[in-house]
């Protein structure tokens, strides 16, 4: 997967000098074409940073490797998830562009990932503390306290959501309310979009479930799935606004709520993605 991620991202980058060589040795001034060049060059960096962390193994450049990577991820699926809500026909070359982004970005963001598993010069050095005269980082112990708290309270959180919110809805006439046809409050997108976050709601529990199993396990695949739940997170939160804004468009997009909602993955995931990627404790403890 490296080898095949770092070629895209490499003819991607390619591509996008080439182009916006032509563009400015043919003089083309035009402001809306400069401005698609400035914003192609721009997505390049996170691809550039890949290439350049696959090439020099360095703990900084895979650090900025692994975060570019990941926003830029992130804000290219929000944006294409966006225009396809409103009208694709409209953008339909940024729609392409992302969709061509979208590719490199992920390979990208899933090699970096094993990266950090396979290769050893991004692995903690063994040592022998009493030799080293120095405390041993393997175990459950220290800022993992604090990350162990977070994974055995999710799916409780999770779950008393659940509970409150759609205990009310199935029992009660909300329910019928939106999805009766003629109702005042109906419409087509209620009922499946009702299911859905269920569904998905369901999932993030099992989700969490397995995922303190591998905390508890010390299995070397908890540090990628601890990530990508609060990733998952923060993108159905972002799909259950675009949603509930096509069927109010006359509601707030972002209440007070749905952006508490929102920050408080993103926060997470600001502050433990790094240190899960880059702690030595976590790399040393989770082995097996």
């Amino acid at each position: 997967m490296k080898k095949f991620a770092f070629s895209l991202s490499a003819i991607v980058i390619l591509a996008v000098a080439i182009t916006a060589s032509t563009i400015l040795f043919n003089g083309i001034t035009d402001e809306n074409t400069i401005h698609g060049v400035l914003g192609a060059i721009i997505c390049t960096l996170p691809l550039i940073a890949y290439c350049i962390a696959v090439l020099r193994v360095r703990r900084g450049w895979y650090l900025v490797a692994t975060i570019t990577n990941s926003v830029f991820l992130a804000l290219a699926v929000v944006v294409t998830l966006l225009i396809l809500m409103d009208d694709p026909s409209v953008m339909m070359n940024l729609l392409l562009g992302l969709l061509v982004l979208i590719a490199p970005l992920a390979l990208n963001f899933f090699a970096l990932l094993r990266m950090r598993q396979s290769d050893s010069r991004l692995m903690p050095q063994s040592r022998n503390p009493a030799v080293a005269g120095e405390k041993s980082v393997e175990g459950l112990r220290g800022w993992l306290i604090l990350v162990g708290l977070g994974v055995v309270l999710s799916p409780l959180f999770i779950a008393t959501n659940i509970y409150k919110v759609y205990a009310e809805v199935f029992s009660s006439d909300v329910w019928q309310a939106l999805t009766s046809p003629g109702g005042a409050a109906y419409h087509a997108l209620w009922a499946p979009l009702v299911i859905s976050e269920f569904v998905a709601n369901s999932a993030l529990i099992l989700a969490w479930a397995y995922i303190a199993f591998l905390f508890f396990s010390k299995r070397r695949a908890f540090p990628l799935w601890f990530i990508a739940a609060h990733v998952a997170t923060v993108f159905l939160i972002v799909i259950d606004t675009m949603v509930v804004q096509h069927i109010l468009p006359e509601t707030p997009r972002l209440d007070p709520d749905t952006v508490q909602n929102f920050l408080r993955p993103i926060l997470a995931l600001s502050i433990w993605a790094p240190y899960m990627l880059m702690s030595k404790r976590v790399k040393a403890t989770f082995v097996r």
